[in-house]
């Protein structure tokens, strides 16, 4: 008799756990809007501040320089700098915290930008601080 009670408190409760699985939804991940391939247009760097700047270089690329960055969604990035005379590529993963994007896997640790899009523009924003003096790199995307 024993035995015959626990049979049936296992049985109801075996039945309780399946009749209380509904059928669940899977859904794909959404794509995150950093996703796809930019082409760099522009890149400036600031010494000092972004809006008193003590100096300014700012570099477009044309032709015969080209900067490709590809943002796939299984958080892998990957880049190709085209020049005259040769292409040099990079790659790594990437993720996202609020409008903070880090790259990783290339060169010596984390590359942390600011980015901020607007329609087919991403712009990436950095800085770094050596010796009491900041640098602020700016580069600026178009969609392709």
């Amino acid at each position: 008799m024993y035995s015959l009670k626990i049979l049936i408190l296992m049985l109801s409760l075996a039945l309780s756990i399946f009749s209380a699985c509904g059928e669940d939804k899977i859904t794909a991940p959404e794509t995150h809007e950093l996703v796809g391939t930019w082409k760099a247009e522009k890149f400036t760097i600031y010494w000092g501040s972004i809006s008193n700047p003590d100096s300014t270089f700012v570099f477009t690329f044309v032709n015969d320089l080209q900067f490709t960055l590809t943002i796939s969604e299984d958080n892998r990035w990957s880049a190709e700098i085209k020049y005259p005379d040769e292409t040099q590529t990079d790659s790594g993963g990437w993720w996202v915290d609020g409008d903070t994007l880090t790259m990783y896997g290339a060169g010596d640790g984390d590359d942390v930008y600011e980015y901020f899009l607007s329609g087919n523009k991403l712009t990436l924003t950095s800085s770094e601080t050596k010796g009491g003096y900041t640098t602020f790199t700016v580069i600026e995307y178009t969609k392709q």
